[in-house]
């Protein structure tokens, strides 16, 4: 295990364990540790014996709450042994069972390891909504505790915390941790224009289309579909200037009539060679405008995330298609 860098106190969260052990002498004394973690160093690795899973570093600290200064663990040392748990998002589905990895017996440092199924994130992408990840975890443990005073006097003792504990995953470390699992949301190369004439109209595009994967990373989604929207105007507009087509009105909007559709399509045809090719993409165009209606979206009986989600997907090759286009480098039938 790698020696971790925590992070600030926003991200560091700390959870005590306890339980009672029995002291000879003097009777009950308690014994406790305190499991720190920061969610800053939690990491998502695809590449175990059980497929994904959630790495989460920790270190412990544990002391004797003895009661009397005769007692036979006033003065002790506290081991862990090992810890078991589960976490889970609220009381949505079964919670994941921890394993837990030791790089030696006696060091104050272990990990928390849990298979991530791809269920798993669905139900947790559904609860956070674009917000922290809310989760609950639920620790036990097994301690040996040593006396100094008597050197051969020890105990196992189990500790717990029988009513769990929450902990937010900020939202942009949760979107890093999906990214390690695979999990990428329209993260795309988009070609640059070289064409000096539509050069600063493309530049216009692409930061809208940065904000609308903004907005949907901050779980607000009907702006990031009005985006959406936004880019396919802009990307109609450009094509409309490299091959003079009139598009838009004299405020600035795109013509309520299909008749700058259909000459676009045929300059499609003309820049293609093919008409199926220009027929696929004249269709992008218009699904990408479906999808971005906010009348599409009334009463709709897909959740707006995946809404949103699609509309990024279908915007993202529509404007890497139109990039190529422009560029006189799309491929050919």
């Amino acid at each position: 295990m790698k020696n971790h860098e925590w992070g600030d106190e926003m991200t560091v969260r700390s959870f005590r364990l306890d339980g009672p052990l029995y002291d000879s002498v003097q009777g009950q004394s308690n014994v406790e540790i305190t499991i720190t973690t920061d969610t800053d160093t939690w990491n998502m690795n695809g590449q175990t014996s059980v497929g994904r899973e959630l790495v989460i570093p920790c270190r412990y600290a544990g002391k004797v709450n003895a009661y009397h200064k005769n007692a036979e663990f006033l003065d002790a040392d506290v081991c862990v042994l090992q810890v078991v748990g589960s976490f889970g998002v609220y009381a949505v589905g079964s919670p994941i069972s921890f394993l837990t990895s030791f790089i030696r017996q006696g060091t104050e440092h272990f990990e928390l390891q849990a298979p991530i199924q791809d269920m798993d994130l669905d139900r947790f992408e559904n609860v956070r909504a674009g917000h922290d990840l809310p989760l609950t975890l639920r620790l036990s443990a097994l301690l040996k505790v040593i006396s100094k005073n008597q050197p051969h006097r020890r105990e196992i003792v189990p500790v717990e915390s029988p009513n769990g504990y929450q902990i937010n995953v900020p939202r942009d470390r949760w979107v890093s941790l999906l990214q390690q699992a695979g999990v990428t949301r329209c993260v795309v190369e988009i070609p640059g224009l070289q064409s000096p004439q539509n050069h600063q109209q493309w530049d216009i595009v692409t930061r809208i289309y940065n904000e609308a994967i903004e907005h949907h990373r901050q779980g607000q989604f009907a702006d990031s579909i009005g985006r959406c929207r936004m880019v396919m105007e802009g990307i109609v507009k450009t094509l409309g200037q490299q091959w003079d087509v009139v598009v838009d009105d004299n405020q600035g909007r795109l013509q309520s009539d299909r008749n700058w559709q259909k000459e676009l399509a045929g300059r499609f045809k003309e820049v293609l060679g093919d008409e199926d090719t220009a027929e696929l993409l004249g269709t992008l165009i218009a699904s990408v405008k479906a999808w971005s209606n906010p009348m599409h979206h009334y009463n709709s009986k897909i959740p707006i995330r995946e809404e949103s989600a699609f509309s990024l997907h279908l915007t993202s090759n529509l404007l890497t298609y139109a990039a190529l286009l422009l560029n006189g480098r799309a491929p050919q039938p």
